[in-house]
């Protein structure tokens, strides 16, 4: 008696197999196959082949030699700007003083020289705040230096033309070069042209008679005042008195 939907199982090898498992297996291998021919037909609809035509160029040793020589393609080179004749000088001088500074006695050396520097830099620092002669550390001052202290002066108590005279006949031109400049600020200040303090400056002098005509000289005879005593220049006698001349041409002006 057949059974509908049921297939009949054969024997092989003790084993019963149905045809359910062979037709299983040709599914399969007709799947696997489709898929190759599936990927080997659109693999080869992609390449393309190159028809261009290659053409081969060289360049000269010359032109290559010119290319690697500009500084414009030379990416990874570093290259020191050239230094100059100042940087070379300290450049050596600080080789110098490392190779010095390298020993002991070099180190003594260098040290006492730095102190010496020190010292001498204090010692002009408080000459030129006391506004001290150089000369009055280890010499004994003369009573017209001392008479008209740099800080102290008042034009107002001051003998000018004897003062003067004294100083010339001293020889202390430096002094009587003082005094004069002293006599033009107490005649500008009795004018009423300049409002005289003893804790102003000779620049605020100069800035308060800027319109004047005689301007540019009050501020020539003040520079040169400047120059000889507080730079401490000594000035001979002609010098002296041809600044003279030049103060008597002034107060002939006011």
């Amino acid at each position: 008696m057949l059974h509908m939907g049921i297939l009949p199982l054969q024997e092989k090898d003790g084993v019963y197999r149905g045809n359910s498992g062979r037709m299983r297996s040709k599914s399969f291998f007709f799947t696997f196959v489709l898929l190759f021919c599936y990927n080997t037909l659109f693999s080869q609809q992609s390449v393309q082949m190159d028809s261009g035509r290659i053409h081969e160029r060289s360049i000269s040793k010359q032109a290559l030699q010119k290319i690697r020589g500009d500084q414009d393609f030379q990416y990874d080179r570093y290259r020191e700007p050239p230094k100059s004749i100042w940087d070379k000088f300290w450049s050596w001088a600080w080789y110098k003083i490392d190779q010095l500074m390298s020993t002991r006695p070099g180190k003594i050396t260098v040290w006492t020289f730095i102190i010496l520097l020190a010292v001498s830099a204090i010692v002009f620092f408080i000459l030129k705040v006391t506004e001290m002669n150089k000369v009055g550390l280890f010499a004994r001052t003369s009573d017209s230096e001392i008479r008209y202290n740099i800080s102290s002066d008042d034009i107002n108590q001051i003998s000018f033309d004897e003062a003067i005279e004294r100083a010339i006949s001293e020889g202390n031109f430096r002094l009587a070069l003082r005094l004069l400049y002293l006599q033009s600020l107490k005649k500008l200040s009795d004018k009423g042209y300049i409002d005289w303090q003893i804790n102003k400056t000779n620049s605020d002098y100069i800035f308060e008679v800027l319109n004047k005509p005689w301007h540019p000289l009050f501020k020539s005879l003040t520079r040169k005042f400047e120059y000889s005593w507080y730079g401490e220049m000594n000035i001979g006698k002609d010098d002296f008195e041809n600044l003279q001349l030049q103060f008597q041409q002034f107060n002939n002006q006011l």
